[in-house]
């Protein structure tokens, strides 16, 4: 078994890969901020027009947000990247390490668009209602009858990718070995117009902890790793993508 395989099923349920270079990092933010400035400039022409005056990037976000319904303007799917992003991703020498450290895997579909969901986030300085609370990613997957598939000998592993990010400020939080607990549990409520799963209860406290993990890094972890958002205690805004990989089910 390899140090990648033994880091998600066993001890600490996660592990810090490289993820892109400079050249491809900037490609990466390239796409999402098209995505990010295409959506302002529907919803709120006046704010886009701040924007394109004073040369603002997706970083400077939480400046222009006075006048914005944050919540309302970015529920999942339109934080999806289209197919032109999945098929450049999938040269890059990033996704081609994933590939091979995990004998090949297709990225799921939650959103049933027929297409790979690699989603983006962006979570401006000190605001708490951009955070998520904690969860295990399978919890979703449990309500929502697995959206479909057939994971018979398939795993779910999934991967977080800070783009812009102040490392130690603003980054994800999980708790080390979780994925083994048997002490925590969720029930499912109406939240947003679907249901959604939320933590419970636990017999033990979580203690979660902030991974080393920065820009041209990345995180992959168990989906059954208990895990949040951090609140963003940075100067600017973070943005980060993330996507879930299925593969096969070796790391059982």
């Amino acid at each position: 078994m390899s140090n990648f395989e033994h880091s998600l099923s066993f001890s600490p349920g996660y592990v810090v890969l490289p993820s892109f270079d400079s050249e491809d990092l900037q490609v990466a933010i390239e796409f999402i901020q098209s995505q990010w400035i295409t959506r302002i400039r529907e919803c709120y022409p006046t704010v886009y027009s701040l924007i394109d005056k004073f040369n603002y990037t997706i970083h400077d976000y939480h400046l222009i947000t006075q006048e914005i319904d944050h919540a309302s303007l970015w529920p999942k799917h339109v934080r999806i990247l289209g197919t032109d992003f999945e098929e450049w991703f999938s040269q890059t020498s990033f996704f081609k390490q994933l590939q091979s450290l995990t004998n090949g895997f297709t990225v799921s579909d939650e959103e049933t668009l027929g297409r790979a969901n690699f989603y983006w986030r962006i979570v401006r300085p000190k605001e708490e209602g951009d955070i998520g609370p904690v969860h295990c990613d399978s919890w979703f997957w449990l309500t929502n009858n697995d959206y479909g598939y057939d994971m018979s000998g398939k795993k779910r592993t999934k991967v977080w990718v800070p783009l812009l990010c102040e490392c130690s400020k603003n980054t994800l939080l999980v708790e080390p070995d979780s994925h083994t607990r048997s002490d925590v549990s969720w029930t499912v409520e109406q939240r947003h117009g679907s249901l959604k799963p939320v933590l419970q209860s636990t017999i033990k406290p979580i203690n979660l902890i902030m991974p080393p993990v920065g820009t041209h890094q990345c995180l992959v972890f168990n989906d059954n790793l208990l895990h949040s958002g951090s609140l963003n205690r940075g100067h600017r805004c973070r943005i980060s993508f993330e996507f879930t990989m299925i593969s096969s089910s070796q790391y059982d």
